[in-house]
């Protein structure tokens, strides 16, 4: 029968997303050389890979000009929206510290937003079909965000993710991750230095964290 596998029960978890938004690199295309425009798009990827490992979530290119992380189960005693906010603003520390480091302007907007059905572990066609569409709002509000990390409406109400950081109205109508609260604090901080001097050996021991 068609339907002999089942429902993959595994999908059946909720899952977050945080899209990198590249639209930028258009402009790039007809005034750097392929090396440096290759080397340029792989600091992107360099920084959401650490990021991803860090947080347990999984790097992808799932669309054109952006990069995409995907955050499913309870890992590190936080929920899937936890480590994708925290994911967001680990990557905009991350890519203020490349500026010094590389001399070069990193700039991208971050969208998150959250699906109550994960990918799961056979990547069933209903599951991928399913998250279509939070991944295409997710990214449409990182196309939004200019440098900042905007929240997907997916992802609005989340108690985890107002438990963790202040939540901005802004004047377009969209919402706006803010500052993290006093108790994450000093495990963004301790987690954002260990990622630059990582990543970042010849930067400073500064923080850079951007809030």
């Amino acid at each position: 029968p068609a339907n002999a596998e089942g429902i993959d029960e595994t999908s059946l978890n909720s899952m977050a997303v945080t899209a990198i938004s590249l639209d930028h690199l258009g402009k790039y295309i007809d005034t750097v050389d392929e090396i440096t425009l290759a080397n340029y798009v792989g600091t992107y990827e360099t920084l959401a890979k650490a990021v991803a490992q860090l947080l347990d979530g999984d790097l992808q290119t799932v669309r054109p000009e952006s990069l995409t992380l995907f955050f499913e189960g309870t890992k590190r005693g936080m929920n899937p929206n936890a480590r994708a906010v925290i994911a967001s603003t680990l990557l905009q520390h991350l890519l203020a510290v490349a500026e010094r480091s590389q001399r070069r302007k990193f700039i991208c907007g971050i969208g998150v937003g959250c699906s109550d059905m994960g990918r799961g572990e056979r990547g069933s066609a209903y599951a991928t079909l399913y998250n279509q569409t939070v991944i295409d709002e997710t990214l449409t509000m990182a196309q939004r965000a200019g440098s900042s990390v905007k929240l997907a409406p997916s992802i609005l109400g989340s108690e985890q993710v107002e438990a963790l950081f202040d939540v901005i109205e802004t004047a377009d109508g969209d919402t706006q991750l803010g500052a993290p609260t006093p108790d994450l604090l000093p495990e963004l901080d301790k987690q954002s230095k260990l990622l630059q001097r990582r990543l970042f050996p010849d930067v400073g021991e500064q923080s850079d964290l951007p809030f």
